[in-house]
């Protein structure tokens, strides 16, 4: 008895399978390294009964923990029409992850205004991700991807009831050359 629990200590540990938890999630986060990266670039806003108004964006991806995590900073700015100056109207921290155990990606989030998002599920496909979350009203989603030109797309979408969605956002990023 006491030889089956060390064996199967063994296996969750890792020792058997050769297998970490730190190797696993760095593997797995690699399928969003094309996010890796400094980005800037416009998004077109729609909503609050305002139209196409337009955000200037910076987004900052980088590893974190020995490469197991990304960490997204992203900042919007709106041109004050009266003083001509940059205004900060978006600011944004999230951290994604893999959970081993669950064998999902995380995304938890923050911004403001409107405060944290939560822990959220996000889904990958081939060099793009969605992600949801319920807000005030309803429900937003977010779908990403790399472009043929190499840039970051983005669409945000609300949904009173989960079948009609109104596009609000959409952005466009380069990715800043070294």
């Amino acid at each position: 008895m006491k030889m089956l629990m060390i064996f199967f200590l063994a296996i969750n540990c890792g020792i058997v399978s050769g297998q970490t938890p730190e190797k696993t999630q760095k593997e797995s986060i690699k399928k969003l390294s094309w996010l890796l990266g400094e980005w800037s670039g416009t998004g077109v806003v729609n909503m609050g009964g305002k139209k196409n108004i337009i955000l200037y964006l910076r987004e900052s991806v980088r590893p974190s923990l020995d490469s197991t995590i990304y960490i997204i900073n992203g900042q919007g700015f709106e041109r004050d029409s009266l003083t001509k100056k940059d205004v900060m109207v978006h600011d944004a921290f999230a951290v994604v992850s893999f959970d081993e155990r669950q064998n999902r990606f995380r995304w938890n989030a923050w911004r403001i205004p409107g405060g944290t998002y939560g822990d959220l599920a996000i889904t990958l496909g081939d060099k793009s991700f969605e992600w949801s979350t319920n807000v005030q009203g309803g429900q937003t989603r977010y779908k990403a991807r790399l472009n043929e030109k190499g840039q970051w797309i983005e669409v945000g979408e609300f949904s009173k009831d989960g079948i009609k969605w109104f596009e609000f956002i959409t952005l466009t990023l380069d990715k800043k050359l070294k």
